[in-house]
Order: C-alpha cells, then sequence, then structure tokens
C-alpha cells in the first residue's frame, strides 16, 4: 500500500471534485450540494458529529482517482430545496459568475424543486499529520487494550454516565434546539403580520433577506411550520412529548388539513418506531393520503401552474407560462394568464407547488400585468417584457423586474387601487 495512502476502511465514503479540484485547493471552493439518499448522507453526518475529516478525491476510485486531501466539515450536512439556494453560497461552490437559475440548469437539469444535501467544508491539503487526523479522532473517545499474544487490538468503549443535573441541562438544551425552527416561526409570524419591517424595509422579503440572509421562500416556509406545530400541539394526544424537530419534518403536511396533519403525525411517530420520524417518512404518508384520496382533478382555485403546451395548437406560444386557476371542473381547468382566458385539460397543467403566500403573490402580479394588457396601448417592447414576466419559474420579481414593471405602469398611466 503507498505510503501516502490510509486504508479504504478508513478513508470511509470520499468526495470527488473533478474539474471543481482545483477552486478546492486554493480554497475558493468551499460547499458542494449533492443528491445523496438519507441512508449516504448519514455517513457524513456521523463524521462531522465524530469530528472525523472526509477523504477527497480527484476522480472515482474505481477509475484510478487518488487521495488528495482531508475535508474538514464546518456544519452538519442538511437539506435544502434547490429553491432556497442563497446567491452568496454560488461563490462558496466556485461558482461566481453563475446565477441561481443558471446553476440549477447546469447542474441539476433546471429542476429547481429538488431536495440536495449541502455540504460546508474546509479543505486541507494531504500532509503526514493529516493522514493521522482520522485514526487519532477514532480512537480519543476509545480505550485499547492490547494482548501480548494477540495481533489485533480489542476496542472497548467507555460510557461516561452524566449527573442528575447535568441530564436535566442537557433536556433543557435538547429542547431548546428543537424549538428553534418553531421559535423562528413564531418571530417572523409577528413581524409579517404587524408590519415591524416597515421603517426599513418596503417588502417582508426584502427585510428577511438583508435581516437573517433567508431566500425568499424560507421564512414562509417557518411560519408555515409553526402553525403545524402549533395545530399538533393542541390536537394530538401527547405522544410522549414528540413533536417536530425541524421545518423540512413539517413541511410536507402544510398541504394538509389540521385533522390530516395531526393523522399523519401520528403515523409517522408510530412508523419511525415511538421517536422523532424523518422528513422522509412523513413526505412518504403524505403522498399515501394523496393517493387515496386522488380525484379526477387535484387543482384548486388560486393555484399558480405552468401551461405544459404539448401537441394542444390552442396553447401554442404559452408552454411554460405560468397561470392561475380561476375555475376547477371534473378533468379541466379555466385559468387566466396576463392576457387571455383558457379552458385546459389536466395534462396540459403542472403545479409550481406554491405556498398560499406565494399564490398571493403571483396573483398580485398577474393583476398588475393585467391592467397593462387592458389600457390597449402597448407597443412591442411593452410586450416583449411582459411575455418575459410570464415565465417567471419563481414566486417574486428581482429588483430590476420589479423596475422593468413599475416603469410600464408609470408609462402607460396604470395606478395601484391602494395609490388611488
Amino acid at each position: 500500500m503507498p505510503k501516502n495512502r490510509p486504508s479504504n476502511t478508513s478513508l470511509g465514503h470520499p468526495i470527488i471534485f473533478g474539474k471543481t479540484l482545483r477552486a478546492v485547493i486554493g480554497g475558493k471552493k468551499t460547499c458542494i450540494r449533492k443528491l445523496w439518499s438519507e441512508r449516504h448522507a448519514r455517513h457524513f453526518i456521523k463524521r462531522y458529529e465524530r469530528g472525523l475529516p472526509v477523504a477527497a478525491f480527484d476522480k472515482d476510485k474505481r477509475r484510478g482517482g487518488s487521495l488528495v486531501g482531508w475535508l474538514r466539515l464546518t456544519e452538519k450536512p442538511y437539506q435544502e430545496l434547490l429553491l432556497d439556494l442563497p446567491e452568496g453560497d454560488l461563490v462558496a461552490e466556485g461558482y461566481p459568475k453563475l446565477n441561481q437559475e443558471k446553476f440549477i440548469d447546469r447542474f441539476f437539469n433546471g429542476d429547481p424543486f429538488q431536495e440536495v444535501w449541502v455540504i460546508k467544508f474546509e479543505f486541507e491539503p494531504l500532509s503526514e499529520p493529516n493522514q493521522q487526523a482520522e485514526s487519532q479522532a477514532e480512537s480519543s473517545s476509545l480505550t485499547t487494550v492490547t494482548s501480548p499474544k494477540a495481533e489485533r487490538a480489542i476496542v472497548v468503549e467507555v460510557i461516561e454516565e452524566l449527573t442528575d443535573e447535568e441530564q436535566q441541562e442537557r433536556l433543557h438544551l435538547e429542547r431548546q434546539v428543537e424549538r428553534s425552527f418553531y421559535v423562528a416561526g413564531k418571530a417572523l409570524q409577528q413581524l409579517r403580520d404587524r408590519r415591524l419591517y416597515r421603517s426599513t424595509h418596503s417588502t417582508f422579503e426584502d427585510y428577511c433577506r438583508e435581516r437573517f440572509g433567508y431566500s425568499r421562500r424560507h421564512p414562509y416556509l417557518l411560519i408555515d411550520a409553526a402553525i403545524v406545530v402549533d395545530n399538533l400541539s393542541q390536537k394530538c394526544d401527547p405522544l410522549d412529548h414528540i413533536l417536530p424537530t425541524s421545518e423540512r419534518q413539517v413541511r410536507p403536511l402544510s398541504k394538509l388539513d389540521r385533522y390530516q396533519q395531526v393523522e399523519v403525525w401520528q403515523q409517522a411517530v408510530e412508523e419511525a418506531g415511538g421517536v422523532v420520524p424523518s422528513s422522509r417518512i412523513v413526505r412518504d404518508l403524505v403522498q399515501r393520503i394523496k393517493e387515496k384520496t386522488k380525484v379526477p382533478n387535484p387543482y384548486r382555485v388560486g393555484e399558480v401552474c405552468q401551461i405544459v403546451a404539448k401537441d394542444n395548437l390552442e396553447l401554442r406560444g404559452k408552454g411554460g407560462c405560468w397561470c392561475i386557476v380561476s375555475a376547477v371542473h371534473d378533468f379541466s381547468c379555466t385559468v387566466n394568464t396576463w392576457d387571455c382566458e383558457y379552458l385546459v385539460k389536466l395534462e396540459h397543467l403542472k403545479s409550481l407547488d406554491y405556498t398560499l403566500e406565494e399564490c398571493q403573490q403571483m396573483e398580485e402580479i398577474g393583476v398588475r400585468m393585467s391592467l397593462l394588457r387592458e389600457t390597449g396601448k402597448l407597443d412591442e417592447a411593452a410586450i416583449w417584457i411582459l411575455n418575459g414576466l410570464a415565465k417567471l419559474k419563481r414566486a417574486y420579481l428581482t429588483s430590476i423586474e420589479e423596475k422593468l414593471l413599475s416603469l410600464l405602469e408609470t408609462e402607460y398611466g396604470v395606478v395601484d387601487k391602494e395609490e388611488k
């Protein structure tokens, strides 16, 4: 075995960088997103919790790849929707020239609704001390006893009991950790409903982005999660005080009514063996309920969908455009775009899976665009801008898009009702 290469058993699962290796070695890449299974990700979570480094390879070991250094995980690996990817993370990913949409198109087939694992790290180049880091970390909490007649060591784990006072303090701190997302959601709800951001920011989304570094979607997810936890606390039996410990466990429940939320959470706790269930267990149970109660038309009034034109000549030019469902029929929906109303079959619609707040935001944008159309004075440049906004893949306008829309409203004399 080469001198500078530990055995495969001590390497664990490596992370392979390939084309981004130079950025990693140069310290320009300190974050990576992976489409891992929860089981695979658990390996890296354990290494973080035990303070163990992760092997960094230049390419797959089966193709002659070799160890180039170690990664010290700076945060516990966590899951995140690509839609929630903060702009600042693009620099940490080693792609400062890409925006969020281009990054997702390039590496994740343009699907912003995929949930990925986020791994943040510091790179340590290969050296003798680093080669020993893993074995030292692994042995820090173990006692090794070697028999003269034995060729291998017998490892005995030493478990230290907590005092009653330490146990109480541990439970207190665990409760704080468990409720952190809930407390944040309740606080954000107050900030939004009472408009306590109005002295410094014109919108709640801008306030959350600049004050907390949140994406536009994240505060609403936390608020929805807090509402679900309140419902579970009121409706559930004590459940041995087993309540959600992260927003991701609650996210699938927010799309159910409050009675279904309680039912699904109780089933999830049982399926997890009486402990806090993973987000996967909750998501699977919600999916089962949807399949059992599936009706011919799954859409609802006010929902934001994307038009899938396929071979429908009536929808020519509208493929990829967003619309809002205004009426639900047995096997079709009436939908409104900024410039027209259509009767669309279900196979020509795809839900964008927005929250209630996001649907309302899109409806407001649609109203503003429709008021411009009603002036009957739009020139080619104005229509070109509005057609571009009609293909948004997110529930908000960027600052430039907002300026363009406001400019059109000023140019064509469209005044918002609240301003009249």
